[in-house]
């Protein structure tokens, strides 16, 4: 992860990969991960009243190509929530290919705006559309597998938010985003692929 001061602002990098390796029950469990991130934030003028910072990524985790031999290949997050990446949690970092685009405001000290488009796919059709937000059920460890059907194509998704800090323990935030649905989703729901989400959030740091 960096910082660099370039022209009138600051570009940033960051590179992340994870690898896997053990038993999966008894398969033995190969898998990994990779993000590579970047962005530019503006100074200047206009710049220094909005802060506008333009952010640009690309994810991918593995799948399993063969369900029958005795590999398991399937990248698993284990418990951490998905929310980084995936704020509307119909994906997640299982078999998952994610090119997106973000863009932040901060007309304010106590504001701050953020709207991103996301495109998904599966990294490998052989293998399931994963998603959910992590263990909070008993019967499904809180995620679930839906059949690809041979397609990869989840879709594109769009979301907003803002956070108002209404003190420094407090804070308010909402959020809204639709998806287009792909394939995928199209061959298991073929009258409703689409689909919305939004919440309203408070949270309170002790």
């Amino acid at each position: 992860i960096g910082v660099y001061k370039a022209g009138p602002g600051k570009a940033d990098l960051l590179l992340w990969a994870a690898g896997q390796f053990g038993d999966w029950g008894r398969l033995a469990h190969r898998a990994g991960a990779i993000a590579l991130e970047g962005g530019y934030q503006f100074s200047g003028g206009w710049a220094d009243k909005l802060k506008p910072w333009l952010r640009a990524g690309y994810f991918r985790s593995s799948g399993d190509g063969n369900p029958a031999d005795a590999s398991h290949n399937t990248f698993f997050q284990v418990l951490p929530t998905p929310r980084i990446y995936a704020r509307f949690p119909f994906y997640d970092l299982v078999n998952n290919e994610d090119v997106f685009a973000e863009f932040r405001l901060k007309p304010h000290a106590k504001v701050g705006l953020r709207a991103d488009v996301h495109h998904l796919r599966l990294s490998n059709t052989n293998d399931q559309w994963y998603l959910g937000g992590g263990a909070f059920q008993n019967g499904t460890f809180g995620y679930a597998g839906r059949p690809s059907n041979g397609k990869d194509s989840l879709g594109t998704m769009i979301d907003f938010s803002i956070d108002y800090n209404i003190n420094l323990q407090t804070s308010l935030t909402f959020y809204i985003s639709g998806v287009k649905g792909g394939d995928v989703p199209g061959r298991i729901y073929p009258d409703g692929r689409n689909a919305a989400f939004a919440y309203l959030e408070v949270t309170r740091r002790f």
